[in-house]
């Protein structure tokens, strides 16, 4: 793992937790088909959904990544995202042994889905950590765990017999380059070099088993060239010191967008950036005295009780 990015774990959920799973993805992928409509139906400008996203930049519209609710069965029941062997195996592969469920997902690739773009899930944390010099150089980086992990559970089987895309990875693609940049490994992708394609392999896998992978590992989607759709179970375990801005954009208020901002560079005067997190949860705030107070909405209904404990003191 820390050399390739990525390992396969066979056998990790039974075949019944498998079942469940598949059960409950196929029936939320299904009750999401009027809110898919609206992405096939209108040219929309974003490609997040409430809980449907777009993960099809081709045109085609076949991949979708569908966020399932953690507090239902299957996964309230135990024995799927809590695993004992897959979260014991998550805190001892990243930075760190207090680990969250931050993605629990199933993405689906229809029938013809074409492949998709190469990516890596964050940017690296730790990039602009400095390691010993290498060959005098002054340019050596420090391989650090991952703030997180992905693990890919197939809910049919992928690869193998059947040309249905299993996801392929770029090895090594998580390790910082010595020297070149942090976009070392994209040029190199698109320069196809001998070294590059030897790389970039694909794991078919059998129901059940984890495919686990650095969330720093550049990877892609396969094609599915068969007549049955692909899906597959997507659980992101991180630290819980770590924030995954690349793909949770937390909401704003109006008063936030209007502070002076930086530019890409860094320059600016930067309050956008300093408030943000504090500024999302004065929107919390703002958007439950609306709900109570111009809607006559009772949160107890929806608030965990030793949270309201907390909040009255």
């Amino acid at each position: 793992f820390r050399v390739c990015g990525v390992v396969a774990i066979t056998e990790l959920l039974s075949a019944e937790d498998v079942g469940k799973v598949r059960d409950e993805a196929e029936r939320a992928f299904d009750a999401a088909r009027d809110e898919r409509g609206r992405f096939e139906t209108f040219d929309l400008d974003t490609t997040e959904g409430e809980r449907l996203a777009l993960r099809d930049q081709s045109g085609a519209r076949k991949r979708w990544e569908l966020k399932l609710v953690p507090t239902a069965p299957p996964f309230s029941e135990g024995g799927v995202a809590d695993d004992a062997k897959l979260v014991g195996l998550a805190r001892l592969l990243v930075s760190g042994p207090n680990v969250v469920v931050d993605t629990l997902s199933t993405v689906v690739s229809l029938p013809g889905c074409p492949v998709g773009h190469w990516h890596g899930d964050v940017d690296d944390p730790f990039r602009y950590y400095p390691g010993p010099a290498e060959n005098g150089n002054g340019r050596g980086r420090v391989l650090l765990p991952p703030p997180g992990l992905v693990a890919v559970v197939p809910l049919i089987e992928v690869g193998g017999a059947v040309d249905n895309g299993p996801t392929e990875f770029l090895m090594g693609s998580h390790v910082p380059p010595a020297d070149g940049g942090d976009r070392w490994w994209k040029r190199q992708q698109e320069a196809r070099t001998e070294l590059i394609r030897s790389l970039e392999i694909a794991v078919p896998a059998l129901p059940g088993t984890a495919v686990l992978f650095d969330i720093r590992l550049r990877h892609r989607g396969g094609a599915n060239r068969s007549n049955k759709a692909r899906p597959i179970l997507y659980l992101g375990y991180t630290t819980k010191w770590f924030r995954d801005t690349s793909n949770f954009v937390d909401p704003q208020t109006k008063g936030w967008e209007a502070l002076a901002g930086q530019d890409r560079q860094g320059n600016g005067d930067g309050k956008r950036e300093l408030f943000q997190r504090l500024d999302t949860q004065e929107y919390t705030k703002l958007l439950e005295m609306e709900l109570t107070e111009v809607y006559g909405a009772d949160l107890s209904k929806l608030k965990a009780r030793i949270v309201r404990e907390k909040e009255e003191g």
